[in-house]
């Protein structure tokens, strides 16, 4: 519980830094263009707050906590998407250096949320089952949390369209994976934003499991 408050006075320092960067830029350049990384990151926080509270290893599965999860899933790729908000660094702005420093602020929160929300429900969840499924489920999870990401990227869905547009959600998506002029780039981006999720995991995993060693 200690180590679990510890990481969250972390993300909400670097988060709070994160705001701080957007609002000192608005300031200097009275350009409001780059507040909306702040939703961004409100919505990237989103499934973090739902693992945090809501998944809980005594709770039995039931309808409730069945909706919980599909919430949280439904959220997930918004925390990770905060990287791909890197697209909006131009080189020969004035502000360059402010606006690297601020966008890898909010790309290193959104990947930091993602994996310890992960780190929620792998503890809830997946623990309770054989290896095998852990290793399904996980690459799983990674792989649509990919390709929510390139949903919102690429096509410009977000979360809130599974209710206000799940028409239009539902064609792109098909449109996406069997339409033989879309398929290979979907593939193409949903493997390299599934491999660095996959990657970036291996990585926290052993620099925690480090800490912990050396603790014990």
């Amino acid at each position: 519980m200690q180590s679990l408050t510890r990481h969250q006075k972390a993300l909400y320092g670097l988060s709070a830094f994160a705001i701080a960067l957007s609002i000192t830029r608005v300031i200097y350049t009275n350009n409001f263009s780059f507040l909306f990384l702040i939703w961004n990151l409100f919505l990237a926080w989103i499934p973090y707050w739902i693992s945090n509270t809501k998944f809980k290893e005594h709770d039995k599965i039931n309808f409730k906590l069945t909706c919980f999860v599909g919430m949280w899933l439904a959220f997930l790729p918004n925390a990770p998407y905060l990287l791909t908000d890197l697209v909006h660094f131009h080189s020969t702005s004035q502000t360059k250096w402010l606006d690297l420093i601020l966008l890898s602020s909010y790309a290193i929160c959104g990947v930091l949320l993602f994996y310890f929300s992960l780190q929620h429900f792998k503890t809830n969840f997946l623990l309770k089952r054989r290896k095998s499924s852990q290793i399904i489920i996980l690459i799983g999870l990674l792989v649509l949390s990919a390709y929510g990401i390139f949903l919102g990227r690429e096509l410009r869905f977000n979360s809130w369209d599974i209710i206000s547009n799940p028409l239009g959600l539902c064609i792109a998506i098909f449109k996406s994976v069997f339409d033989a002029q879309h398929y290979k780039h979907t593939i193409a981006l949903t493997f390299i934003f599934a491999l660095f999720l996959y990657i970036s995991m291996l990585v926290f995993d052993n620099l925690f499991y480090q800490q912990n060693e050396k603790k014990s």
